[in-house]
């Protein structure tokens, strides 16, 4: 399961309560820690000094250097959600187109050219 933290500036933040509201909206479980209250104050400096952002929110995805960002940012949020639903949406069965075998003297005959159905991953960024 991905872990999602939003690290926010309080109720009054507009992009904020925008982007919790379109991970919502998308279905995406989300933890909120609102930097301006003083026992968050070790959050606040990893999102400064580790992170270096200096606008909120911040959110990281699975505590993850390279997977993080700053602002709302519906085209991430959207891109999650979709990551999130690829396993199950993205794989799709197909079946192998079947070969002709004729033997001169007998009708011919369909054999398939292994297993009745293989089983594609077409999750973007995956080959």
């Amino acid at each position: 399961m991905i872990s999602v933290t939003v690290y926010s500036t309080g109720p009054r933040c507009m992009r904020c309560g925008l982007t919790c509201r379109r991970l919502d909206e998308a279905g995406i479980p989300f933890t909120v820690i609102d930097l301006t209250r003083q026992e968050n104050a070790s959050q606040r400096e990893f999102v400064t000094d580790e992170l270096g952002y200096t606008e909120a929110p911040v959110v990281v995805v699975d505590d993850e250097p390279e997977n993080h960002w700053s602002g709302f940012r519906p085209d991430l949020i959207d891109r999650l959600a979709a990551h999130i639903a690829a396993p199950a949406t993205n794989a799709r069965v197909t079946t192998p187109r079947p070969r002709q075998i004729h033997d001169g003297s007998a009708p011919t005959a369909t054999l398939s050219d292994g297993p009745s159905a293989a089983i594609t991953d077409n999750a973007p960024g995956r080959n």
